[in-house]
């Protein structure tokens, strides 16, 4: 299993908290978010997320960082840390925004990726024109746009016709020097964005890779095509595929997946153990949390998670494997 990550959000908006705060002063420059970024790389941590507004969503009248053209800058200003911009598609034609981020992709080394965000704020594609299509549609237009952006960073020509874009036998070079292509993660939490994620997202916080632990070769050929290997967190895709799956199966079968799956957790859960250990004694450290009660806690609410995602009352589940073994 991958060790979590831990990244910061650069201040784009000139404060991420408190607007006002005497120990933080507003300030949405470019040189704070370098100084902040290079500050990150230095104590280890590993990502950061730029959000992407055209205007403050606060106010119009304060200042905004313009996402893309930072990016680009931090990629030159560090070595080691991922730079995640986020983009609207709205605001990007995707063979425009593909060019740009294969540029970042080449700047960093790598270490560029982009988060797909279909827009929540109106006001800033109102002011300037921009048709601010209907919630479910535009994920569709997403769907439709990171397909294209996808394509055209595969190195090979495209065409493309679609409802929304139309490629004429275009190729972008270099390719991406991140492989296969710059990573994308997807940001909502409405069913059509729980759609568009589970077809194109390398990873989506929902659960841990026990579904392809699942011994049966429909499972296996299905988490071979569509998860990446290295990816601890799956695509919510897999859960929805395999839950239908065990809807269908008989009640012999339906036992046999159960204890797949239980398996599997229990092999997961022996590997989390000693992070969760470690990371609860630091949060004790940092902040004075109260731990003592946390491991009954953890265990009590993976039994409950276990018990409604397998259809199974708490008391037919064995004894399973404590935080504290």
């Amino acid at each position: 299993m991958s060790e979590p990550r831990y990244g910061i959000w650069i201040p784009v908006y000139g404060n991420c908290g408190v607007m006002n705060h005497p120990l933080e002063p507003r300030d949405a420059s470019y040189s704070r978010a370098k100084n902040l970024i290079q500050l990150a790389e230095r104590c280890g941590f590993t990502t950061t997320l730029i959000a992407q507004h055209i205007i403050n969503p606060r106010n119009q009248e304060l200042d905004q960082l313009e996402t893309w053209t930072a990016a680009a800058a931090l990629a030159e200003a560090t070595n080691s840390i991922e730079i995640i911009a986020a983009v609207k598609p709205l605001l990007f034609h995707p063979a425009v925004l593909a060019k740009m981020a294969l540029g970042i992709d080449a700047i960093s080394g790598g270490r560029f990726s982009i988060n797909l965000v279909s827009a929540w704020f109106k006001p800033e594609m109102e002011k300037p024109g921009i048709n601010f299509l209907p919630h479910d549609e535009r994920y569709r237009y997403s769907d439709e746009w990171i397909r294209v952006v996808k394509a055209l960073w595969s190195g090979e020509k495209v065409n493309f016709y679609g409802e929304y874009f139309q490629i004429n036998d275009l190729k972008l070079n270099p390719p991406p020097v991140a492989k296969p292509h710059p990573r994308v993660y997807v940001g909502g939490e409405s069913e059509p964005a729980q759609e568009l994620a589970a077809l194109h997202i390398v990873a989506l916080l929902f659960i841990n890779s026990r579904t392809s632990k699942i011994n049966d070769p429909d499972s296996a050929k299905f988490a071979a095509e569509r998860i990446l290997p290295d990816e601890a967190v799956h695509r919510l895709g897999v859960v929805d595929w395999w839950q239908r799956k065990f809807d269908r199966a008989s009640p012999a079968e339906k036992e046999d997946l159960i204890a797949q799956v239980i398996e599997a957790d229990e092999e997961g859960q022996r590997r989390r153990n000693p992070y969760l250990r470690d990371h609860w004694q630091l949060s004790q450290k940092a902040i004075g949390i109260e731990i003592d009660d946390l491991p009954v806690l953890y265990d009590t609410w993976r039994q409950e998670v276990l018990s409604y995602f397998l259809d199974i009352p708490i008391s037919r589940l064995p004894k399973l494997v404590s935080v504290n073994d």
